[in-house]
This record gives structure tokens, C-alpha cells and sequence, in this order.
């Protein structure tokens, strides 16, 4: 049986999936290589180190410390050591474990054991819960399926914000974008608010809402492009303290901690939302609001509010039926009405730029996961977008607004009217399926 580290090494010297899947299937017995899999790769875990430190290595290898390593990375998890805490006993592991060792911890604790290897090609060799894909509900477009809903419905604001899942598992606060992905937040009033509200609750259960930046003086949200471009920097650990401890939430759902991982919410949504509203009523604070309920007895009034809401300067609408059930993928009893439309594509080509943007980008190839829809987006590029490297844009998942879906010239697939750039969503790894 090959040691920890040589099938590590063993997966990083290949780039075929079949490959990968077949060291893995080869050492599926391998007890401890499944638990430091599982350590780097489940989605719901992480451990609240932005830094590993760097240590001389010492004597032991990863094999003959593992007890005392999963003691730390339990701790780290469930937050029983944080702070400068965390760090101490980070590096006194560290300092006792030789060079490969340090290389396997960096990896746990970073989330990523640079391996190559994805959550699919896991799932396949090991049936185990820990290495689900984390999904949240997603809607559909009012257009498409509003033949699908029961009147009367539950009408909200369409926000336009960052998506967040907030998990509060004992003692541990976790913000999540909509992929899985972690936001940093180090701000314990935050965390208590919703430790607050959890315990009101009395059980472990996630808030489903949007995140953006509050202005100081008045605690209003700041604009979409501050707010999105503040949520990226936490994604990337890069945010100021002043802008991690700025964070407001809007929230519209609760689901128990338990049924939300199994996916088996069984409580529909007008009670979901009764409790939070309770929650909030309890526990009243200017940092986390509750999204305001309208009913809507028909299409003609939701189409009604939404426009008035777009006159105030919002997005648009979302149409919720009262006895949806929260489920982990796209849905059809949930959905959204916007006056411009908008899509996320993933760019898989770049057009260089001409006359004044010559040397720089002149616009985005982008299309959906059918491959059916491609377009070019130039317009909505600032001067500075132009000037990023190609690598910035190429294979990430772009948000696009246009006005309406056409036929390509060709007549063999579609496109966009009036396209515009928006941002780069780190926050979703999969294009939109127009």
C-alpha cells in the first residue's frame, strides 16, 4: 500500500480524469487518504486560517500524527480554537511534521490539495455524504413557468446583491456564496446576531439571503459594483477589516441544518418565512433585515408590482408559492420577473481590441452551458476591465444583461440583444442555460 503522500503525488503527475479515478478506485480502501480527502474537499467544512504558517519541518510524517491532526482540524471547524489560538496550535503541528506532511495540512487547511482532482471524480469512488456538491434553491423565469403556479403568491424585491448562505452549526458561524464558496468574515457581532436568532430557533439551521456592504453613516446598501466588488475581495480573502465588519444581510428563508444538507425540507414556505420573521421580531438589530412580503392574487398584479418596483430603481420581482419546499436545484414554484434581463455565460474566447483599444481587450466571447447561445460583449467594459490580463475573463463565468434573445445570423443557435458586461461572478463555477 503506497504512503499518504506518494498517491498524492501519484494523482498531481497525471492530467486524465480516467486516470485520477482509477488511482483513487485503486486505493478506495485507503482509510486515511478518504479522511484527508474529505478535509480538503467538503464543501460545508472549513477552518477559519486565511494563512498557513510557515515552520521549519520537523521529524514526524503525516501517518504518525494523524490523531493529533484530526483533534486540530475538529477544533479549527467547530471554532473551539480561533484567532491567535488557532495559529499557536497550527504551528506547533507544523513544527513536528516533516516537509510532505506540511505539504498535506497546507492542503486541508487551504482547501485544496492541488490534485486535480474534482468533487465528481470523488463521488464516483466513494459514496459518502461528505463529498456532496453544495446546491442552494435557485428560480426560474416568470415567462417560462408561470403557468406552473398556484394563485395567490408571495411577491418579494429582486435584490441586487451577492447570493449568501449563512450555516450556524453549534458555535460556528460559516457565510457561503452560492457554490460552496466561503466568505470572510471576521466580525463576532454579526456572528451573534445569528447565533442569536439560531438559538431562538432552537436548532442548528441556515439563512438564505443576499450580502452587501452598508454605508457607515446611515447603515443604507452601498451600490451593486461597491457592494459585488467588496463580496469578491471576501471571497478572496483580501477585504479590509472595515469592510468585513460592514456587512449587511437581507434574509428570506430558513431551513434546519439537517434537512437542508439531506435535501428533505419538508416545511413549506409561508411557514419558513413566519418563523424568521419571528426571529427578526425577537431579535431586532440594523444589520440583518427580512424581506418584505407582498401577496399577489394573479399574473396581471404580479406583473403590476414588479413594475412599480422597477420604477423605484429596483431589479424586479420574485413570485414565490407559499407551499414551496426548499429543494437544493432549480425550481419551478419560484420565480423571478426583471425588466432587463440578465445571464451568467461562461467566456471562452477573447477578441482583441482596435483603434483606441488596440493592445487591449475589445470584448468577451461568452455562451451558455447549452452552447447554443454565444455572444460578444464588449460594451459595458471600462478602460481598466480592457487592460486585465485575458486570463481574468477566460473560463470564468461572466454576468451578462441584454435586452432580449434573438436568432444568430446563422439561424443555428441564438444570441443577445444589446449585451452588456457586468462583473465577473467568482461566486459560480457554471454557466446559465438559456
Amino acid at each position: 500500500m503506497f504512503k499518504l503522500y506518494e498517491i498524492l503525488n501519484e494523482l498531481k503527475s497525471t492530467s486524465s480524469r480516467l486516470e485520477k479515478e482509477a488511482i483513487l478506485q485503486a486505493n478506495k480502501d485507503n482509510a486515511l487518504l478518504e479522511s484527508v480527502l474529505i478535509g480538503a474537499y467538503n464543501q460545508i467544512w472549513n477552518y477559519g486560517v486565511l494563512a498557513f504558517p510557515e515552520t521549519p519541518p520537523g521529524p514526524y510524517t503525516f501517518e504518525e500524527l494523524k490523531s493529533e491532526i484530526n483533534y486540530l482540524l475538529n477544533d479549527l471547524k467547530t471554532r473551539e480554537l480561533t484567532g491567535h489560538a488557532a495559529i499557536g496550535e497550527l504551528v506547533d503541528i507544523a513544527a513536528k511534521l516533516d516537509a510532505p506532511g506540511q505539504e498535506i495540512l497546507r492542503g486541508i487547511i487551504n482547501k485544496d490539495l492541488k490534485i486535480g482532482a474534482q468533487l465528481k471524480t470523488l463521488q464516483k469512488v466513494w459514496d459518502s455524504p461528505f463529498f456532496e456538491e453544495f446546491k442552494v434553491m435557485l428560480c426560474q423565469d416568470f415567462d417560462k413557468f408561470q403557468h406552473k403556479l398556484k394563485w395567490p403568491c408571495i411577491a418579494q424585491t429582486k435584490f441586487d446583491a451577492s447570493r449568501v448562505i449563512v450555516i450556524v452549526d453549534g458555535n460556528t458561524v460559516q457565510y457561503k456564496t452560492r457554490n460552496g464558496r466561503d466568505y470572510v468574515i471576521n466580525d463576532d457581532d454579526l456572528d451573534e446576531i445569528f447565533l442569536k436568532m439560531r438559538d431562538l430557533y432552537g436548532r442548528d439551521c441556515i439563512f438564505d439571503g443576499e450580502l452587501y456592504q452598508l454605508e457607515p453613516a446611515t447603515l443604507k446598501p452601498k451600490s451593486r459594483q461597491v457592494s459585488n466588488g467588496v463580496a469578491t475581495k471576501l471571497v478572496r480573502g483580501t477585504a479590509s477589516l472595515s469592510e468585513q465588519q460592514s456587512v449587511g444581510i437581507t434574509i428570506w428563508d430558513i431551513v434546519e441544518l439537517q434537512p437542508f444538507l439531506a435535501d428533505s425540507c419538508q416545511v413549506e414556505y409561508h411557514d419558513r418565512y413566519d418563523t424568521l420573521l419571528k426571529l427578526i421580531i425577537q431579535n431586532p438589530n440594523q444589520r440583518v433585515q427580512i424581506a418584505t412580503n407582498f401577496i399577489v392574487d394573479n399574473p396581471e398584479q404580479a406583473m403590476e408590482l414588479s413594475d412599480k418596483m422597477i420604477k423605484d430603481g429596483e431589479e424586479g420581482i420574485i413570485i414565490k408559492s407559499p407551499e414551496n419546499l426548499y429543494r437544493r436545484k432549480r425550481v419551478n414554484d419560484i420565480l423571478k420577473i426583471k425588466e432587463v434581463q440578465e445571464l451568467d455565460l461562461k467566456c471562452v474566447g477573447i477578441e482583441p481590441g482596435t483603434g483606441k483599444y488596440q493592445g487591449k481587450i475589445g470584448a468577451l466571447i461568452c455562451q451558455d452551458s447549452s452552447k447554443k447561445l454565444k455572444v460578444s460583449v464588449g460594451t459595458g467594459l471600462t478602460d481598466a476591465d480592457r487592460e486585465l490580463p485575458e486570463d481574468y475573463y477566460l473560463d470564468k463565468i461572466v454576468a451578462v444583461k441584454y435586452n432580449a434573445m434573438i436568432p444568430n445570423a446563422k439561424k443555428d443557435g441564438t444570441t443577445l440583444f444589446l449585451p452588456r458586461f457586468v462583473e465577473v461572478r467568482i461566486d459560480k463555477d457554471v454557466p446559465d442555460n438559456a
